[in-house]
């Protein structure tokens, strides 16, 4: 069981639940729980350590009018927004 320290992630989530193979050591199942008491499990079936994948799984190709920006939260351009 997972606990958050930030603030910021204690308003939404009050803890994460993992289960863990015996035999392989990697997860099966994992849990988010919220304040509220709503939860959310997710299931993780025929996981594998380190398969092979094929290169061009990780071929993306971006189309020319999208903006790409650094980081991956809406709460950065947000603070952005606020100080301008």
């Amino acid at each position: 069981i997972l606990t958050p320290r930030k603030r910021m992630v204690k308003k939404r989530i009050s803890e994460v639940r993992l289960w863990v193979s015996k035999d392989t050591s990697l997860p099966v199942r994992m849990q988010y729980c919220e304040p509220d008491g709503d939860s959310t499990t997710i299931a993780f079936e025929d996981v594998r350590f380190n398969p092979q994948i094929a290169s061009s799984v990780y071929k993306i190709d971006i189309p020319k009018d999208v903006e790409i920006k650094k980081g991956f939260s809406g709460m950065t351009e947000a603070k952005d927004k606020d100080q301008g």
